[in-house]
């Protein structure tokens, strides 16, 4: 798994074997240091994120949650591409196999 993120940006990856999918949860939140404290004051949307997977399953549909947003899918070389358009603090990417 591969996402273009700012630095504060975090992204995990869940396989959900019985709905045969993998979820890949984007995280993003500019954090403020004040008095030893880590905070998040405004919520920056981020735009056009590419996320590259590369599973032994076939991917066969990517959609974007919340909205379930369908997003169009480029596989080449295993590699299964797919930019999400835009989503503010977390966003799904549901790769269905």
């Amino acid at each position: 798994l591969e996402v273009e993120l700012p630095s504060a940006g975090r992204v995990s990856l869940l396989h959900q074997e019985e709905k045969s999918r993998y979820v890949a949860h984007l995280l993003y939140a500019s954090p403020h240091y004040r008095g030893g404290l880590e905070l998040i004051e405004d919520l920056v949307p981020l735009h056009d994120v590419p996320v590259t997977l590369r599973v032994p399953e076939q991917i066969k549909s990517v959609r974007q949650i919340p909205g379930d947003k369908r997003l169009e899918l480029s596989v080449q070389d295993g590699l299964c591409r797919v930019v999400v358009p835009e989503f503010t603090m977390h966003c799904g990417v549901v790769f269905e196999y």
